[in-house]
């Protein structure tokens, strides 16, 4: 391993070893550009002769025109001292089979959004692949990995299908062959379904932190054959939705013919995914919240003197990171990243607090994921599939989180302390001066006549608005008096204050009382309303008594009646009919369609010859208009064209003829099936 190790192999600079297999090993690499990629070693010289080798360059290279977003990306492949080197894409944040490692051990099961979403992206590069003719065959969660922005690329491609011959001999030595279809497993037939019987072994994993057939570390190879023959597995648990499980199970059936494929199952994990993503875009209210308590620490840690002064910037709102407001997405993520940096540079600034600036990369994803590393190694654990895509908005969930979370620390290390409420004693015998509105009774509309008010009163929308305001007023609580079991909170506010304020509120109500007696119209307004309340209640009443007259049922009987006999009606009539006559039907129908066929045939010949018919006579104008010289010419020309309009004439009335017996067909053999009908 260590003789590849600061090589230039191709001109490719090798820098350290990142894994290792009984017949593979993975470099970390540089290429001429200074762009990391990844160089795979195989050991073919092991396992195959020349020939064999020659071929096997020739099958990596046919996987170089896929180009795909979840697939990595094949750059070069050639042979090195007997050995097949491999370049490709680096996928700097490790494969799947790590990720579902890290999730278990933090006991932190996939939320069902990111399973759709990981199915999907999975289901996407099978499907390109597939379409080129392409299987995997070894596709497992350690053949899958996981790009800088959190995109999940399928590797190793072709490679299941150089091994295939030695499949399970390789797997009774290394390891087990936990995803292989039964198909690939018996050396029997098989095409892309075997794929997709991977994939279902991937998604139950990832569901279930556990393969589908191994029941134990224990169970031995036999075992697991006859598991994987059987195709019965636990079903996945009900904490995920049952349109998962069943997408799941689809995926992991004996049958191949019976699995579902590829298209299907990217187009409803697209469905579901969306679906998901939809209900989560209007903000949550925990966001909202954690925002509120960032916007009060902020002033604690004196946001404004130390943040916003040295480097002008404006002071946010309480919803600034919080909700997708009409700000500029770049300036949100760059005023976070400053935020960030600042808080996290105060415990090393022990007199001067002003925020410094800071120079960012051009690249804004480089920037985002240079700010989440720099945050997890001063200390803030952060979720293992957080990319930069998660915070480069500005605002949402994990913006929210992070800033809150350096705020905490901030404070702590402060010493800062959040004091309880003080209470005090009964205030109940303060006073405050009562006021009270007084209003003319001009102001009002006048009363109801005693007509008006009867019809009112007892229409039955009326009674239940009466029974509810009834109630209302019966329960409603006296805000007056205060339970004896509660503590009223001390107030430090001056009496004098509390006086001021009173005459303030004052002054506004005797405002907008002269405002009420000056400006009357919306007295107008009620009367109005309430005359249009009258007349639709009186007509709702009308109607609702026409509703339930006995006219208006005995319709609904009879159409009732109608509809029951509609169906036997329709049954006597079918059995009417007999055999002969129903192929008799069809027949005629089949010969109608035959001629209408031939009608928009003979429509669109004619069509095309008077088109040439025209285009004939543009020429011959044009021929007339350049060649002015050929007089002499004119009568044999006139007769040309005389000629051709005859042949026109001729041709339309062959047309026509063939239409007329055409039609004379259609009606022969409408008058017969007519008779037929009458018979």
């Amino acid at each position: 391993m260590s003789q590849f190790i600061d090589q230039e192999i191709n001109g490719y600079k090798v820098q350290k070893a990142i894994g290792e297999g009984k017949f593979s090993t993975v470099y970390k690499a540089m290429n001429q550009e200074g762009n990391v990629i990844a160089l795979k070693k195989i050991k073919i010289f092991d396992m195959m002769d020349p020939k064999h080798r020659e071929k096997c360059l020739k099958e990596v290279k046919l996987m170089q025109p896929l180009d795909h977003e979840n697939i990595i990306k094949y750059l070069d492949s050639f042979l090195y001292n007997n050995e097949l080197i491999i370049a490709t894409e680096w996928a700097e944040r490790g494969d799947l089979k790590k990720l579902i490692k890290s999730a278990q051990a933090d006991d932190t099961p996939f939320e069902e959004v990111q399973l759709w979403n990981y199915i999907q992206q999975i289901a996407s590069a099978l499907s390109h692949m597939h379409e080129k003719r392409i299987m995997h065959r070894d596709l497992k969660p350690a053949n899958i990995f996981i790009g800088g922005d959190g995109t999940l690329k399928v590797g190793d491609l072709g490679l299941g299908r150089i091994f295939s011959s030695e499949t399970i001999e390789a797997y009774s030595k290394v390891g087990t062959p936990l995803y292989m279809s039964p198909e690939l497993l018996h050396g029997e037939g098989y095409d892309m379904k075997s794929d997709i019987w991977s994939l279902g072994c991937i998604a139950y994993e990832m569901a279930e932190f556990k393969s589908p057939f191994k029941q134990s570390d224990k169970m031995s190879l036999v075992d697991l054959f006859n598991n994987i023959t059987k195709g019965e597995f636990k079903p996945v648990s009900n904490r995920y939705s049952q349109q998962l499980r069943t997408v799941i199970e689809g995926m992991i059936v004996v049958d191949p013919s019976k699995r579902l494929d590829a298209n299907t199952i990217l187009q409803k994990a697209k469905e579901m995914f969306s679906s998901h993503s939809d209900t989560k875009r209007t903000p949550q209210i925990i966001n909202v919240l954690v925002m509120e308590d960032i916007y009060e620490k902020l002033s604690l840690v004196q946001y404004h003197q130390n943040f916003c002064v040295p480097l002008k910037k404006k002071p946010i709102s309480k919803y600034f990171f919080s909700l997708d407001e009409s700000v500029n997405s770049s300036y949100r993520f760059y005023y976070f990243v400053d935020l960030c940096y600042w808080l996290m540079n105060l415990p090393k600034q022990k007199k001067n607090k002003l925020a410094q600036p800071i120079k960012y990369s051009n690249n804004l994803e480089d920037t985002a994921r240079k700010l989440l590393q720099d945050i997890k190694a001063w200390g803030i654990k952060l979720p293992e599939q957080l990319g930069s895509p998660h915070i480069s908005s500005g605002f949402g969930d994990m913006v929210c989180f992070i800033l809150n979370d350096l705020l905490n620390r901030e404070l702590i290390r402060v010493n800062f302390k959040f004091e309880l409420p003080q209470f005090g004693g009964d205030l109940s015998n303060s006073q405050v001066p009562s006021h009270h509105i007084q209003y003319d009774e001009q102001d009002f509309p006048e009363e109801l006549t005693e007509e008006d008010q009867d019809e009112v009163e007892n229409d039955e929308f009326t009674q239940s608005i009466l029974f509810y305001q009834k109630k209302f007023k019966t329960e409603q609580p006296d805000f007056n008096q205060i339970p004896q079991n509660r503590q009223i909170i001390q107030t430090k506010i001056a009496l004098n204050e509390w006086t001021n304020e009173y005459n303030r509120v004052e002054k506004e109500l005797n405002k907008f009382e002269i405002n009420l007696k000056e400006n009357k119209s919306y007295l107008n307004d009620y009367q109005r309303s309430m005359n249009l309340v009258k007349k639709c209640s009186k007509q709702l009443t009308i109607a609702s008594q026409y509703f339930k007259s006995n006219e208006v049922q005995d319709i609904q009987q009879q159409w009732i009646n109608y509809l029951e006999i509609i169906p036997k009606l329709e049954t006597q009539i079918t059995n009417l009919i007999q055999p002969e006559l129903r192929e008799i039907l069809y027949n005629n129908r089949q010969t109608i369609s035959q001629f209408e066929i031939k009608i928009n045939t003979l429509s669109k010949s004619n069509s095309s010859k008077l088109e040439l018919d025209q285009q004939l006579h543009q020429n011959i104008v044009d021929i007339q208009s350049r060649i002015p010289t050929l007089n002499d010419n004119r009568p044999k020309q006139r007769q040309i064209i005389n000629q051709l309009k005859s042949d026109i004439n001729d041709l339309n009335v062959k047309i026509g003829i063939l239409q007329t017996q055409l039609t004379k067909s259609y009606s022969y053999s409408s008058g017969q099936l007519s008779d037929e009908e009458d018979f």
